[in-house]
């Protein structure tokens, strides 16, 4: 079970992500400082300060290819060219705006800051912080550099010392949280696998619980209620065959089977074995409806449903009185509905004893185990019907058969 990203990528997508942010910001920078300029050279067309647009588009240019290939060799061409435009930038507003206005304004801060945001090429917390100090320095040293070239004073600009301090926060405290949950991470994968071990458990627990129902119960049962003599060869095969099952821990295994094509066959085998046993039961049992789309359910739930409507039909051949049944499939909007109808002497379902495991455990139980759910309509004297619907994937849905496809029209066996 995974929680989260593995460890040999969570850091370096983490800081993928910053850089990702980093340079979106810086472009932003660029972009807003384009704007500024141009505004500012429209209501004074005697300044020349439109060259500065090229010392930008190239800053610009690069940053896009450090965007595009964080590596060593592009954030430093990023910091070289960058400290060059910031300088050659600086130094054309300072001489044609004076220091008056240039000094320390947001026209100088705003490519300071497209360099502060450099986010390098780090793949540690640590790191990208280098790359930010390199970056702050960087700018700081082409503005001072300018404001020494034209003889100007400058001053250390707060909102750029701000950005690279709060930036350096950041990623130091991202740092300490990783080193947090890789502490807490191995506990956390402790507890998920003993999660899933439980989850295991107990689904066998169930299985099982539904299979000695379905097997030794019902064979001492039948047993009990056999008449004196020699077995009868059908309760011989049947008592072998369960026997069998257990000793070879077959029912351990999760079910899979090979998909069953709708024109293929009426029934997926592990159905066709459910009915076969109830004909062997001595139970004559009526299908009918769209019997081609139990081929759609995939394995676990195709072995679950089938263990569950033989649960129903062996429950008609002991305990109704009759001996007929009739199985109706049919389907809806991401499920599959099976009914299993009788006309016998019915019964109250709050009148079974707690000790009887069929409904509770062989056909409630392995149906909620697969996402589905049951009801149970009974009349004394009436019948009972049995509804049970199973989730299907929408992936696994087929077209409905015509009634004169094969599964689409009503059949018996008996």
């Amino acid at each position: 079970m995974a929680l989260g990203l593995p460890n040999h990528l969570a850091r370096s997508r983490v800081n993928d992500a910053i850089a990702v942010a980093c340079h979106a910001s810086a472009l932003l920078c660029l972009a807003t400082a384009v704007v500024c300029i141009g505004v500012v050279q429209f209501d004074y067309p005697a300044l020349l300060l439109w060259p500065s647009f090229l010392a930008l588009g190239v800053m610009a240019v690069v940053l896009i290819l450090l965007a595009a290939n964080r590596s060593l060799f592009w954030s430093v061409a990023y910091l070289a060219t960058g400290a060059a435009s910031t300088f050659w930038y600086a130094g054309m507003l300072l001489n044609q705006l004076g220091p008056a206005t240039a000094n320390n304004s947001y026209l100088l801060t705003l490519p300071k800051l497209a360099l502060v945001l450099c986010a390098g090429a780090a793949v540690t917390s640590f790191g990208a912080i280098g790359w930010v100090a390199a970056g702050y320095a960087a700018a700081e040293a082409a503005v001072l550099f300018a404001h020494l070239q034209s003889h100007t004073p400058g001053s250390l600009d707060f909102a750029s010392t701000a950005v690279a301090v709060l930036l350096a926060a950041v990623l130091s405290a991202v740092a300490q949280g990783r080193r947090r949950s890789q502490r807490v991470r191995p506990t956390m994968h402790r507890a998920a696998r003993e999660e899933s071990v439980a989850a295991m458990r107990n689904r066998l627990e169930q299985r099982a619980a539904a299979l000695l129902h379905d097997t030794v119960l019902s064979q001492l049962a039948a047993l009990a209620a056999a008449p004196t003599g020699p077995l009868p060869a059908a309760t011989r095969r049947s008592i072998e065959r369960d026997l069998q099952l257990l000793v070879g821990e077959d029912w351990l295994i999760e079910p899979e089977t090979i998909p069953v094509r709708a024109e293929d066959a009426d029934l997926p085998p592990v159905f066709e074995r459910s009915i076969d046993d109830s004909r062997r039961d001595g139970l004559t049992v009526d299908l009918a409806g769209e019997l081609t789309l139990l081929a759609t359910l995939g394995p676990e739930v195709a072995h679950e449903l089938a263990l569950a409507m033989r649960q129903c039909l062996v429950n008609v051949a002991r305990h109704s009185g009759t001996d007929r049944a009739e199985v109706v499939v049919f389907g809806g909007v991401g499920e599959l509905t099976v009914m299993v109808i009788d006309g016998g002497r019915g019964f109250r379902e709050e009148s079974v004893p707690r000790d009887r495991f069929g409904l509770r455990q062989s056909v409630r139980g392995r149906i909620e185990r697969v996402g589905g759910s049951v009801h149970i309509w009974s009349t004394l004297g009436e019948g009972t019907s049995v509804l049970l619907q199973v989730p299907v994937a929408e992936s696994a849905a087929v077209e409905k058969p015509s009634p004169d496809a094969p599964g689409g029209s009503r059949r018996s066996a008996s």
